[in-house]
């Protein structure tokens, strides 16, 4: 939808005459790579969540293939029932994870399909013939194993699940989060959201932003983010009148979670 809107914006914009002097119609260069920054953010974010969609579609339509069936959904979580009473019950988290239960009593018909005329078949006297009490009477001797050979059957797609919302996250991350706070510990002096709160000195700024390239993960995610704060320090906080000094780095080096070092410009 964002990439249709930016195409659409860029269609609709009147092409500059050929004769128009350079000097009647500036073009700023910042404001054109600050807006193509945000685009590309925003697009690697809707694509993360597309991708998280249809990961969870391929996880579904395997729990289907195994004999599951959608029952309800609440707080984020999804629970999948077996046609089969005793098998195990499959609950997924919107947060990835899954779960696998005891499959508790049931009622449902006990003809075939699942109609509204059916569920006649449940009146008195015929009530009992519809209770499923499967999934509380088996043993877990007999229960375990086939909880390992579905959570092994989806095991596959919950990974690749996974993956693809740890994937968006971090984008999110590191395209918006991590540049938005950047940008207000130095420019505002405070963290998003705590606008109200008494501003740092410059000295503050200065020592949050190299404590936070200090704590980062030695991982590849961690890796990335200390990019954005190596980049965000050369080219603001070193290009400004408040520079990082050479003790502030060396002291932000020794502090190093993974003992590296830290070197601006």
């Amino acid at each position: 939808m964002i990439l249709l809107a930016l195409l659409a914006s860029g269609a609709s914009a009147e092409e500059p005459d050929a004769t128009d002097d350079a000097s009647t119609s500036p073009i700023d260069d910042t404001l054109i790579d600050e807006e193509m920054v945000v685009g590309a953010n925003e697009e690697i974010i809707v694509f993360g969540e597309l991708e998280i969609i249809r990961r969870r579609a391929d996880l579904e339509a395997d729990l289907r293939d195994l004999g599951y069936r959608e029952a309800k959904t609440k707080d984020g979580r999804t629970t999948f029932r077996p046609e089969v009473a005793w098998h195990p019950t499959v609950i997924i988290d919107d947060d990835g994870y899954v779960l696998l239960r005891r499959t508790p009593v049931r009622i449902e018909p006990w003809v075939e399909g699942r109609t509204k005329l059916t569920w006649l078949s449940c009146i008195p006297p015929f009530t009992p013939m519809c209770v499923r009490i499967g999934g509380w009477i088996v043993s877990n001797r007999k229960l375990t194993p086939k909880k390992g050979y579905v959570a092994g059957a989806i095991d596959p797609r919950v990974r690749q699940w996974r993956a693809a919302i740890v994937s968006n996250a971090m984008g999110q991350r590191l395209g918006v989060d991590i540049p938005d706070m950047l940008e207000s510990i130095w420019t505002l002096g405070t963290m998003p959201g705590q606008e109200d709160t008494e501003p740092m000195s410059m000295t503050e700024r200065r020592a949050a932003l190299l404590g936070f390239w200090s704590g980062r993960a030695c991982t590849p995610e961690g890796a990335q983010a200390r990019s954005l704060v190596e980049d965000f320090l050369n080219y603001v906080v070193q290009d400004s009148p408040h520079a990082a000094t050479p003790e502030e780095q060396a002291s932000a080096s020794a502090e190093s979670y993974c003992g590296l070092t830290l070197t601006l410009d």
